[in-house]
């Protein structure tokens, strides 16, 4: 479970998601009986139903309403009550104040090939021997998949034969035996921009189970879920990436598992994805750490040259306050000012050298004299310290620098400086409004 409520993950618009899980079929042999299969029946699965139970608890735990999941286990999948189900997503997308809702799509079972080129997804109540009458082709599911309106739809199909037509089968595969045939999974499935198919293996190949559960399956979760370090790093984790790893991890593991080739494949080119599937949990934690422990460095330097600033205002008193309120605004609240961008730089080149204990604070406070007074892009940021404190009252105020730093944190615990008007440039240091810095004594 997360660490935490996390809301919403997946997509700012409602999101809707269709789960299928097909262990044991009504016609049926068990997995581990070798003998010949019968006309009607197909072998069962070990793992199927509890792929698309993972799955589920998957989507729950990381932002999906629960109530927008519908999960069809075994004899609840039959032929018609996926369809039903189609006919309560396409409502859903047409529902007013409904704009492009992300739809998940899920399937974890059977399918199956015949030798004029037909695929076909395989429901609770198929027949092997019958398939155009009691299973999903091809054209009929792409048909459902159009009907929903929404440009954000991704299915997932962890089946043999979902890329392609497979050959001979084999223990663990999710398929029946087949002629192998040339069809092209790309000109198929999930046409469209912003839909989105991924199937578990590519022609000619199988889909295995192992360790409990499909090897399609357990990667998609892991790689979603953060537990895979391919997305050690990585916030968001959208469409193509997930394919990218799905296809390095699936194919690595059905070869040390099963000896065999089982390679992912997707209808979309790179540049067609956009969709946000999951949040990584982890790598979002580190980022709003170090965003903390910025803002607590950031804090800590502030209240250092508003400090050293009121020791140094006996003998310039009306730049010490301007610079310090130019500060304040900068820092606390993000205020930013083209004309002051000078300042805001030698503050941040000098934060990012700082430490507790380091002593570049009376530096970095000469600096933002002579940048505040002369305005001048011609002295380095590390000037010393004589160069720096030349006597400021006979320079002239020349234009602001035009250097860029990177946008500050909007909070920030300081204590906040009285409100002050900016004063203009050489503005007599009688009609500066007073501002008390913190840090420093009287």
């Amino acid at each position: 479970m997360p660490d935490e409520p996390v809301s919403p993950l997946f997509f700012p618009q409602p999101a809707y998601a269709l789960i299928i899980g097909i262990s044991d079929y009504q016609h049926s042999q068990p997995a581990d009986d070798k003998s010949l299969l019968e006309d009607k029946n197909f072998r069962a699965l070990k793992f199927a139903a509890k792929d698309a139970e993972d799955f589920e608890v998957f989507l729950k735990e990381n932002g999906f309403v629960p109530d927008n999941i519908v999960l069809l286990r075994n004899e609840e999948a039959t032929l018609k009550n996926i369809t039903i189900e189609f006919g309560n997503l396409i409502r859903a997308c047409k529902a007013p104040n409904t704009d492009g809702p992300l739809v998940i799509v899920y399937f974890s079972g059977h399918g199956c090939a015949e030798d004029d080129n037909s695929h076909y997804l395989v429901p609770y109540d198929g027949e092997r021997d019958h398939l155009f009458g009691t299973a999903i082709p091809n054209e009929a599911f792409n048909s459902l998949l159009d009907k929903l309106a929404t440009n954000q739809l991704v299915v997932f199909l962890d089946c043999c034969h979902a890329g392609g037509m497979a050959g001979a089968e084999s223990k663990g595969a999710r398929g029946e035996a087949a002629p192998a045939v040339s069809y092209d999974f790309k000109s198929g499935l999930g046409e469209g921009a912003g839909r989105f198919v991924i199937a578990s293996c590519g022609r000619g190949q199988e889909s295995y189970e192992s360790g409990g559960n499909g090897i399609f399956t357990r990667k998609l979760l892991d790689l979603l879920g953060g537990q895979s370090p391919l997305f050690a790093n990585e916030e968001k984790i959208e469409v193509f990436p997930l394919y990218q790893g799905l296809k390095k991890e699936v194919s690595k593991a059905a070869h040390e598992i099963h000896g065999k080739q089982q390679l992912p494949q997707i209808n979309q080119a790179k540049e067609a994805t956009g969709i946000v599937l999951a949040i990584n949990q982890k790598a979002r934690r580190a980022r709003e750490e170090r965003e903390r422990e910025d803002r607590q460095k950031r804090d800590a330097f502030f209240k250092a040259v508003t400090a050293q600033l009121r020791r140094m205002s006996k003998s310039t008193p009306g730049s010490a306050r301007t610079i310090a309120y130019i500060l304040h605004s900068y820092v606390s609240e993000g205020q930013r000012e083209e004309e002051n961008e000078g300042i805001y730089s030698v503050f941040d080149h000098h934060l990012q050298k700082w430490a507790p204990g380091v002593d570049n604070v009376v530096l970095c406070c000469k600096v933002l004299f002579f940048e505040y007074n002369q305005g001048s892009d011609e002295m380095p940021l590390d000037s010393g310290v004589e160069t720096a404190a030349k006597p400021l009252d006979r320079l002239e105020t020349a234009p602001r620098t035009s250097l860029v730093s990177p946008p500050p944190p909007k909070e920030l615990s300081v204590p906040p400086l009285p409100p002050a008007p900016q004063p203009p440039r050489r503005t007599p240091e009688s009609e500066l409004r007073t501002i008390k810095l913190d840090g420093a004594d009287e």
